[in-house]
């Protein structure tokens, strides 16, 4: 009925995740006797989870100034309850960073070999209608609308940052101009 203190809940939360994993990937088991009301719960964790490490992650690999605008729009939006859940697929990069850090639920990003290789953080928004994707590097602003034929599912093993970007029109993507209008842009959309 109410939100655990932060450490108990990481507890809970790593605890299950170790002994019967995840449930956004692992749909049987344990996890498929488990009501859908109660299964929200450590779903809204995770997905609180994941953006943490997805921005920590991409803070760590990623050195453009702007990132940091970046971190606080989407957590803004995680935190306004705008953010229903949440999946990246890191780069080759991330995903070393992700393991020395101990963070094991994600998918990979398979596109653009090398140093400019985009992590993406997948997200669906709150109404449960668009797919929301905000990629490191110079990577757009990606919002897929409800049936789009192209839209990308959450929790996948793979991802490719290229596939995606083609897969949009412009009218649905957006770059990170430096005066932040991609914010408002987003906002309206979101």
């Amino acid at each position: 009925h109410k939100t655990p203190p932060e450490q108990f809940r990481q507890k809970l939360q790593d605890g299950l995740v170790e002994t019967y994993g995840d449930p956004r990937v692992r749909k049987g088991g344990v996890w498929g006797s488990v009501p859908d009301d109660l299964q929200a719960v450590i779903r809204r964790w995770l997905t609180g989870a994941t953006m943490k490490a997805f921005l920590d992650i991409v803070s760590q690999v990623e050195s453009s100034h702007m990132w940091k605008p970046r971190r606080q729009f989407w957590w803004g939006l995680y935190e306004q309850g705008r953010i229903a859940e949440a999946w990246v697929a890191l780069s080759e990069p991330g995903v070393r960073r992700a393991r020395q850090i101990g963070f094991r639920s994600f998918g990979q990003q398979t596109a653009r070999r090398g140093a400019n290789q985009p992590s993406l953080l997948i997200m669906r928004s709150s109404d449960g209608n668009k797919i929301l994707i905000e990629g490191s590097h110079s990577y757009k602003v990606h919002i897929f609308p409800p049936n789009h034929p192209a839209r990308p599912a959450l929790y996948d093993s793979t991802y490719d940052c290229e596939r995606i970007r083609l897969s949009l029109d412009d009218n649905n993507k957006h770059w990170h101009d430096p005066p932040g209008h991609w914010k408002i842009w987003g906002m309206e959309r979101i």
